[in-house]
């Protein structure tokens, strides 16, 4: 299930919870209680120490904007969240914000699963001594290791495969119906 909660805050240094903190106790695991007795009613007390510096800037009033963060948790590691917020004007004038948080913890370790996997076949690539050609079908797009202009002398004169195969200046005509039977 997914996990969310909402605030109201002032916009001061501290993020001070007006509303809400009932709503994020799924996300953190502390009651409304413990969020004004240990962190003194402070969203920004709430948010990672790593984290806080991103928080400084105040947008525009009635604007609308989006952070992502970790949240401490009462037990446990924290959580990323994701924060879609709305700075905006209370009824007695004062600058307030409200922050719709959505927990997005498997999405930020897919994230770096996936910048690890990648990271692995930029190894793999540095350290082949032939050359190796990507092809992204979706796009049309080709990339080429280095190695291709060290050993023929020139650039990769294309990089978008578009058209019929027949117009790769890079493949052997003999190689063509290969090629494509492979596809």
């Amino acid at each position: 299930s997914l996990s969310s909660g909402t605030l109201c805050c002032r916009t001061d240094s501290q993020m001070t919870i007006l509303q809400g903190a009932n709503t994020i106790y799924a996300l953190t695991g502390y009651s409304s209680e413990e969020i004004g007795t240990l962190f003194g009613n402070a969203f920004l007390n709430l948010i990672h120490p790593d984290d806080r510096e991103n928080l400084t800037d105040k947008p525009q009033r009635n604007s609308c904007f989006e952070n992502t963060y970790r949240v401490l948790r009462k037990h446990g590691e924290p959580i990323w969240v994701l924060s879609k917020s709305r700075r905006a004007t209370a009824p007695d004038g004062n600058d307030i914000c409200y922050h719709l948080l959505i927990e997005i913890s498997s999405m930020k370790k897919q994230e770096a699963w996936l910048k690890n996997k990648y990271q692995q076949h930029q190894n793999l690539v540095n350290l082949s001594e032939g050359i190796i050609l990507e092809w992204d079908i979706a796009t049309g797009k080709l990339t080429c290791s280095e190695h291709w202009e060290q050993r023929f002398g020139y650039p990769i004169r294309s990089t978008t495969l578009n058209g019929p195969l027949n117009d790769l200046v890079h493949i052997h005509p003999d190689d063509i119906p290969n090629l494509r039977g492979a596809l």
